[in-house]
């Protein structure tokens, strides 16, 4: 007699969470009033996860810790400095509650089940995004401040998604086969002819960044003289030091002649980053003002107020962004958050290398872009280590 189907019970609330915080800026036009009732039923989640933490008396992961500890400061700051303390729980609950969903699963050793439904809704999502480029060349719709829009948003705003895509895809490929599938290296080239239709050319590098690490750790894992120069570059100690350096000459562009020769030629950008160093400039005077704690989670409007431009709405760099939200403090534990979810060999197992690689990915795109740091998938690599 066949079985009826049947839900587990952590992929349904893997489909319902990851559906919670999607934000799809075309998909809530569509659902219009109905997403503000996404708010109480994300932080329930989050109730629900810690209480069934606490009652399973199961020990969950620094990194889960600290993140807690991040959302939580920049809540208490953004309520201090007389913030939109709602508009921020709002962003910051999207973060956290994926967290949370993951670090449910994985303490129930059923994380694997909850990211095999987030590759498939996240596989649909981009393919869906995909075609819309290819039926709109130019555009699907125009907002009021892009005109160049698709299913996903404009430039790079699909980047989290992304990512993500492929961050999972290639931990569960080499969680399960040891190697990259056939389906993640499509969804590689599909997400890469994206970029290039959309002209994002720092997502892009961040994105094949992450395709090249697929390919050093799909190739040459276990090759021991191989193995010691990756696991030096994968090391933070050598990374984190390297990318602040690199982090403080790009926000200084326009005094280095070397950065703007990388810039005008090979990115083929204006000098200015189309005027972030401009806004860069007034945002470190801002910083400067409450450097150790940070002035909260800041909306878009504060930062096209502080910079004195509509189109900057975010600091468009990772560094000046956890400065600018929780001074010296909220950046300090952000770091709290990557180091303690870096324990052991870095190159122990494939799966736990391309979690490196997805770090150094998003530290890539944050020399230029705010797209990730606050996004709802902002955690995913430190949860997965």
């Amino acid at each position: 007699m066949r079985k009826g189907f049947r839900i587990k019970a952590p992929a349904l609330v893997a489909m319902i969470v990851l559906l919670l915080i999607l934000n799809i800026g075309l998909v809530n036009s569509w659902l219009g009033q109905f997403t503000k009732y996404f708010l109480p039923i994300k932080i329930g989640i989050i109730l629900v996860f810690s209480l069934l933490i606490v009652w399973q008396k199961n020990f969950v992961s620094k990194p889960f810790i600290f993140a807690l500890l991040f959302c939580t400061y920049l809540i208490i700051r953004t309520k201090v400095c007389n913030g939109d303390c709602i508009y921020a729980i709002n962003q910051l609950s999207s973060c956290f509650v994926l967290f949370s969903c993951l670090e449910w699963t994985r303490l129930r050793q059923e994380w694997k089940l909850c990211l095999f439904v987030w590759r498939y809704i996240l596989g649909i999502i981009v393919l869906i995004d995909f075609f819309t480029m290819i039926i709109f060349p130019k555009g699907m719709y125009a907002t009021g401040m892009y005109s160049e829009n698709w299913f996903l948003g404009y430039k790079s705003l699909r980047f989290p998604y992304i990512y993500a895509l492929l961050l999972i895809s290639a931990f569960l490929d080499f969680s399960e086969k040891k190697k990259i599938t056939a389906w993640t290296w499509l969804f590689s080239f599909v997400s890469c002819i994206e970029f290039l239709i959309s002209k994002s050319s720092g997502a892009l590098a961040g994105i094949l960044l992450l395709i090249f690490g697929m390919f050093l750790t799909n190739q040459i894992h276990g090759k021991a003289k191989l193995n010691k120069i990756i696991s030096v570059i994968l090391d933070y100690r050598f990374y984190l030091p390297l990318y602040c350096a690199i982090a403080a000459l790009v926000v200084v562009v326009q005094q280095s002649k070397f950065i703007l020769y990388i810039v005008e030629n090979i990115f083929h950008k204006d000098p200015t980053l189309t005027t972030r160093t401009q806004a860069w400039s007034l945002f470190i005077q801002s910083i400067k003002t409450n450097l150790w704690m940070g002035k909260g989670y800041l909306g878009k409007e504060t930062y096209q107020l502080l910079s004195g431009n509509f189109y900057v709405t975010s600091a468009h760099n990772m560094a000046l962004s956890l400065l600018m939200t929780g001074g010296i403090i909220g950046a300090c534990l952000y770091l709290a958050i990557l180091i303690s979810s870096i324990s052991g060999n870095v190159i122990e197992t494939k799966a736990k290398e391309i979690c490196v690689w997805g770090i150094l990915s998003l530290l890539l795109v944050g020399l230029t872009s705010s797209a990730f740091v606050f996004s709802q998938f902002c955690f995913l690599p430190y949860g997965l280590l």
